[in-house]
């Protein structure tokens, strides 16, 4: 009998009771037969007709459940949002947003059986400092296969700390010679737990990876031969647009001088001239304070000349030139003068002469 039509048995005796027994219909995929009904269950002929009560099919229905990944992968702590948007295809008719926490899931329920579900997650907004990875689906789709059943399809995002490099670089300018030390040492501080300490050749560098873009990176090195430390300049490791800079190196150059000690030598000329000789007006020689350093010098008697730029260290000795002669007088070398000196702090003096009068005797006879 087909669904809404009737079928008439006739020849049944009035006061007759009468039943029917349907034969249970065959199952339809993706549907389910409820209980077949009978109104009334028996019925009595008698001038009325008996009719048989017909069966509904319903759809079967199931759930899709929506995970937020157990725990967004977040190493670096980023402040995540509040919820996570996007939407879901369950085929026509079954379609609508969804929104979601870290770690949280969302149930969409009266999902035909058989029909294929899958989602789409909005892009999150760029959090500064910051880079999202790939969304990911776990399954990328899934069937909606059984009633009453639920279904999942997780939804997965990472997000990792933008990170540059430190680089220091070191230079000494060193015009002198020096032998210079193997290694300069010293600290960084780029931000708490971004802090270290670096040991860099001169004119190398040293290289400090993973430091979060935004932040400010510092130096320290110990003077040498002081005890309290010397700041060093300061370096952003990037500019204003800090999220285009991921995995860029950014560079501090830290720079040294370091001159020759030099000290300074002065000659200073003394005569002892008792009996009024007629002096010459300079007193000249030649000094000699190492390879490099030596010359001449030109001083009056009782004026000083200094020689500057002897490196610290370097012995000086002066040679005076002869006087000239003085008639009626004899030039007598002092015995007092200091020859040679140490370039600094101490003073080279020019070894004195004296000029005495020429005397002779007068002998008397009787």
């Amino acid at each position: 009998m087909a669904d809404g039509a009737s079928q008439t048995i006739s020849g049944i005796p009035t006061g007759n009771e009468c039943s029917v027994v349907e034969t249970a219909p065959a199952a339809i995929p993706g549907y389910t037969w409820g209980p077949i009904t009978y109104s009334p269950a028996t019925i009595e002929i008698s001038t009325k007709v008996g009719r048989l009560r017909s069966w509904w099919a319903t759809r079967s229905r199931g759930t899709l459940q929506l995970q937020g990944d157990e725990t967004t992968s977040n190493p670096d702590g980023a402040t995540l949002p509040a919820a996570f948007t996007g939407t879901y295809d369950c085929g026509t008719g079954y379609t609508g947003v969804f929104s979601v926490a870290d770690g949280a899931s969302q149930t969409i329920s009266g999902i035909p059986t058989g029909n294929e579900c899958s989602v789409v997650e909005t892009a999150p907004a760029a959090i500064p400092g910051y880079t999202w990875g790939p969304i990911t689906y776990s399954p990328a789709t899934i069937e909606i296969s059984t009633k009453g059943g639920t279904f999942e399809i997780v939804v997965g995002n990472s997000i990792t700390r933008d990170l540059g490099n430190f680089k220091v670089t070191k230079t000494t300018s060193n015009p002198d010679g020096a032998t210079l030390p193997a290694a300069f040492t010293g600290t960084y501080d780029c931000g708490t737990g971004y802090t270290g300490v670096f040991s860099v050749a001169d004119g190398a560098s040293q290289t400090i990876s993973g430091i979060p873009t935004g932040n400010e990176c510092s130096w320290w090195r110990r003077r040498r031969r002081r005890s309290r430390a010397t700041p060093g300049v300061r370096s952003r490791t990037a500019g204003h647009d800090r999220d285009q800079h991921q995995g860029w190196t950014f560079e501090i150059v830290v720079g040294n001088s370091i001159t020759r000690d030099l000290g300074n030598f002065k000659v200073t000329k003394t005569t002892s001239n008792p009996d009024g000789a007629t002096l010459p007006a300079a007193f000249t020689g030649t000094y000699d304070c190492g390879t490099g350093y030596t010359g001449v010098f030109s001083v009056a008697d009782g004026a000083s000349q200094t020689i500057s730029g002897i490196p610290t260290g370097n012995e000086c000795s002066v040679v005076e030139t002869a006087p000239a002669a003085i008639p009626g007088y004899t030039w007598v070398r002092s015995r007092t003068a200091r020859p040679r000196s140490r370039s600094a702090p101490r003073v080279g003096r020019l070894r004195s002469w004296w000029a005495t009068r020429s005397r002779g005797t007068l002998a008397t006879s009787r």
